[in-house]
């Protein structure tokens, strides 16, 4: 695929803990991946209506509105997009619905970063080599 067509592989990472979602941010786009961090579920429903991203993803702990609620409006407002979510077990009965709703995984809150890059490869695929050479410079 040439360089002008190659798609950019954008993924949104929304959680509450500021420190994780930096460190998974950070790593993520050395991996070559274009990331985007949001603390909050309004903030994410608004990117998205600007920037479709090629993966969302979303921690079930994400309150007002609740992660769960965050996915339902993604949907609603049009977006078919790949979603994984971070859960735990507080948040496990809520599992179902997400699956209900289009998601593409679950993943433990253990913060395993081998784990997260194996399901995000497995969704969408490594990044692109245009993002590649450009988080090598």
């Amino acid at each position: 695929m040439s360089r002008l067509t190659e798609k950019r592989q954008t993924i949104f990472i929304v959680t509450h803990e500021t420190q994780f979602g930096e460190d998974l941010t950070n790593w993520l786009r050395q991996q070559g991946y274009e990331v985007s961090l949001m603390g909050s579920g309004p903030e994410a429903l608004s990117r998205a209506k600007e920037m479709v991203p090629s993966l969302v993803v979303l921690d079930l702990y994400v309150k007002e509105p609740s992660g769960l609620e965050v996915l339902r409006l993604l949907r609603e407002q049009g977006f078919r997009g790949k979603v994984i979510v971070l859960a735990g077990i507080s948040v496990s009965p809520l599992i179902p619905e997400a699956f209900h709703l289009g998601i593409d995984g679950v993943l433990g809150h253990s913060h395993e970063r081998g784990h997260l890059e194996c399901a995000i490869r497995i969704a969408i695929g490594p990044p692109s080599q245009e993002s590649l050479a450009s988080s090598s410079r």
